[in-house]
């Protein structure tokens, strides 16, 4: 399982040892998908944020949705907090 919260230059996304070939590849769809990575461990690394966490944000989502993975977003992580500007 993978997993998205905030982080001071973009967001966490962790994972499981099991998953590390499923997180190689959605490092891959990162770089065609204009994003960067940063701060790379064997089991996390840090999506450095794009123009604003929003976009970001979705930009990261829609690669986890268009692969078929699910990850499991910080609870901080909600709408509210980017209308409301928590």
């Amino acid at each position: 399982m993978f997993a998205i919260e905030p982080h001071e230059d973009g967001f966490l996304v962790s994972w499981e040892s099991g998953d590390a070939d499923a997180a190689a590849v959605i490092g891959d769809d990162l770089f065609f998908g204009g994003l960067r990575r940063t701060l790379d461990t064997k089991v996390s690394f840090v999506v450095l944020r794009y123009r604003n966490e929003l976009e970001t944000l979705r930009s990261l989502t829609r690669i986890f949705t268009t692969r078929g993975l699910h990850a499991q977003l910080d609870k901080s992580l909600t709408l509210q907090r980017y209308f409301r500007g928590q």
